[in-house]
């Protein structure tokens, strides 16, 4: 490591309580909530918010942060995961959830319908309506993406969705929250379009510390 290089962070890895006794807390609530309301087309990821952001004394959330920089050698994950792993063993009933959020960046392919204009095809148009309603542009919209090819930011992500763990989750589009010449926009892979996403999952307590022990275990990635 060069002097230059002492003292800089490359990455966090770490859990926060998500509770509402705190206006940040709050502020992430309303958002989530806001996105949801817009784009999720489950009416179940509404009920899960408000279950998870109302007090209770059986329900304690944490969020997950999970950041680094983009295009580090995702070889970091596993020792990093193994490390918080301990940590959360050492400090016992401190960072004990029955639940925690993860919000993954990740990047859509386009396909006919799969931009955040969302627009319709004709064969998604009733014949006996000339003009969509708002649930049924945003349930076209969400079928539409809910097959398309997907890039994980940090790819240790992709194996929530390869070990078979069940949980339930919602993405919305960030495009226009984007500069379109920062790294963070829309990459094109084999001429394909792959625009920024976030997912929000919902895991309760025994799948988030099987997917610790994944990406802990994982040699390649």
């Amino acid at each position: 490591m060069d002097e230059d290089d002492e003292g800089v962070v490359y990455g966090v890895l770490s859990m926060l309580k998500l509770g509402t006794d705190q206006k940040f807390q709050t502020d992430i609530w309303t958002l989530l909530k806001a996105r949801a309301q817009k784009y999720s087309i489950d009416k179940k990821i509404l009920s899960i918010l408000d279950n998870l952001s109302t007090p209770t004394s059986d329900i304690r959330v944490g969020l997950l942060i999970n950041e680094r920089l983009l295009h580090f050698p995702a070889t970091i994950a596993s020792p990093a995961f193994k490390s918080l792993a301990n940590d959360l063993k050492k400090f016992g009933a401190q960072y004990r959830f029955s639940h925690v959020v993860l919000i993954l960046k990740i990047r859509i392919a386009d396909n006919d319908g799969n931009k955040e204009r969302n627009g319709a095809s004709a064969s998604d148009i009733p014949k006996n309506r000339k003009k969509l309603t708002k649930a049924q542009k945003k349930r076209i919209a969400a079928n539409a993406i809910a097959n398309a090819k997907v890039i994980y930011d940090n790819r240790e992500e992709e194996l929530l969705f390869q070990d078979g763990l069940q949980f339930d989750y919602f993405q919305y589009p960030v495009q226009s929250d984007v500069e379109k010449d920062s790294k963070f926009s829309s990459v094109v892979r084999e001429g394909v379009t792959y625009r920024p996403y976030r997912r929000v999952c919902f895991l309760d307590s025994s799948t988030f510390h099987r997917y610790i022990e994944l990406v802990s275990s994982a040699e390649k990635l």
